[in-house]
């Protein structure tokens, strides 16, 4: 694993760990877009079918949690 890949690997562990606790204290909001990240780090990393599915996701979350200015 090159250093980049290794800091992408470091910054989805990060945004994987956001997202649990936000929903651990029952914040909606910025649980639904904690997907967004992931998503665009999938991107990055050319892994497409993850990144749709990631930034999906957040959509539909956004739209549950009445978050409508997601990235």
């Amino acid at each position: 694993m090159d250093e980049a890949e290794t800091e992408l690997a470091l910054a989805r562990g990060r945004l994987e760990e956001s997202t649990r606790l936000r929903r651990g204290l029952g914040f909606p909001p910025g649980g639904a877009a904690d997907p967004a990240g992931p998503g665009h780090l999938a991107t990055q990393q050319d892994r497409r079918d993850e990144a749709a599915a990631l930034l999906a996701a957040a959509a539909d979350l956004a739209g549950t949690a009445g978050a409508h200015d997601l990235p």
